[in-house]
């Protein structure tokens, strides 16, 4: 079935919010020494992995200081075979349209090092990401930074506050100890540290993230204080002997904690569901969305931003949507992980889920460039997902573009009360310079 021009045209159009990323910040690009391979590190490199690359080449790859032929000469047999792959096909976007070399080859990638080179400036990021992109903001659960990044573009990037250390147990005590220089030696004080990192960020963080199914199912019970008084009193004192059991009463419990202080401060709940980023390493059952519905009941004043549309668990995903008002549902990072499962589930969705429910892109990345490969697959998977609903007859040609614009901007801009957070984003960039 062939796309609707006025549709894509319109869904090119759309300024969006792009509720995750990994995004470093441009002072940290600008200090760096860049060629090709940095496209492929992020994600393309998994692939690469998948199809035979060894851990000591990866390691080459990955090393600045390793000449780019050489790289090359070890990038490219595993790189003709994995560029069928979406992971391969964003970043070949990015390099076509951003650096105007039509093939990534043995003739090419001196010149596309050359070129990555002479654009890495001051403005580089924004000319990516706004200028090229059109992303309005982009939400961003920064990795080496602990629980939030304070030093950012608030006129391009919003902080998620991540909780992922207090669901690592015990070093989440000695984690929040150091960031809040509290002394932390009962429940009670754990619990009034847990408080104090909300109070501290809440008000400038767009959303909660946590990504613990990388190493934890995500069922949470609720954990009674008195059990988890127990075992925080037996951890603590023996640390290097907590069991699994113990680990999982005192993570439970503090993710409850969490959950609380966002109905608080009104911070939506971002979670890992499905698919896992890497190699050679997946626990699927650890993944399932719907392991979370205790949450869902529990909690109906909580917004749950869940990840990934749950591949390759998107059936389920539908259907709690669909069940949970207070479930919302993430297409970011899946339109790289398999593009055609996720314009299915996204012509499921628009038949089955309120449109307010859907937030429709978010890259996923801790570079720029391949966000805009990743964005172009989007728009037109969105484009063709709505020309086949218009051709169907379940929308309106006008309709349809309405929710476009819903699920790339207006959803986003709604639920994670973006205009607000920028500001208050600003005003504390001001206050710090």
């Amino acid at each position: 079935m062939s796309i609707d021009p006025e549709i894509l045209q319109a869904v090119d159009r759309i300024q969006v919010i792009d509720t995750h990323e990994h995004q470093e910040e441009e002072w940290q690009r600008l200090t760096q020494k860049i060629d090709f391979y940095r496209l492929f590190t992020h994600y393309a490199a998994s692939d690469l992995v998948t199809a035979g690359l060894r851990e000591e080449s990866l390691r080459k790859l990955e090393n600045p200081e390793v000449p780019i032929d050489e790289k090359w000469r070890l990038f490219e047999p595993f790189y003709l075979a994995a560029r069928n792959t979406a992971y391969c096909k964003a970043v070949q976007i990015a390099i076509r349209d951003l650096y105007e070399i039509e093939e990534l080859d043995r003739k090419t990638y001196v010149t596309l090092t050359e070129r990555m080179r002479e654009r890495n400036k001051p403005g580089v990021v924004s000319w990516i990401l706004r200028d090229r992109c059109r992303i309005r903001l982009a939400q961003v659960n920064a990795l080496d930074t602990g629980y939030f990044r304070v030093k950012t573009d608030a006129e391009l990037f919003q902080q998620d506050l991540s909780v992922v250390d207090l669901l690592r147990w015990p070093s989440a005590v000695e984690s929040l100890e150091r960031h809040l220089d509290v002394s932390i030696t009962s429940l009670a004080a754990y619990a009034d540290a847990i408080e104090k990192l909300f109070a501290k960020y809440g008000s400038m963080a767009d959303a909660i993230k946590q990504q613990s199914a990388y190493f934890r199912p995500q069922f949470f019970a609720d954990v009674p204080d008195a059990d988890a008084e127990r075992v925080f009193n037996a951890t603590l004192k023996k640390p290097k002997e907590t069991t699994p059991e113990q680990e999982r009463v005192m993570t439970d419990w503090a993710f409850h904690r969490c959950v609380r202080h966002c109905i608080e401060h009104d911070l939506p709940i971002k979670i890992h569901t499905g698919y896992e980023a890497g190699n050679n390493d997946m626990c699927l059952e650890n993944l399932n969305p719907n392991l979370l519905s205790n949450l869902f009941r529990q909690y109906p004043r909580a917004k749950f931003d869940i990840f990934h549309i749950g591949y390759p668990y998107e059936a389920e995903l539908v259907a709690v949507a669909k069940q949970y008002a207070n479930v919302y549902v993430d297409m970011c990072w899946a339109w790289i992980i398999d593009p055609i499962a996720s314009r299915h589930f996204l012509k499921r969705c628009l038949t089955a889920v309120p449109a307010s429910k859907i937030f429709a892109f978010g890259g996923d990345y801790m570079y720029a460039e391949p966000v805009y490969g990743h964005l172009r697959l989007a728009r037109h998977g969105i484009a063709r997902c709505l020309s086949e609903l218009v051709e169907e007859e379940f929308f309106t040609r006008d309709q349809a573009i309405a929710v476009a614009h819903r699920i790339l901007h207006d959803n986003a801009a709604i639920v994670f009360r973006v205009d607000e957070k920028q500001e208050i984003l600003r005003r504390a960039q001001q206050t710090k310079a």
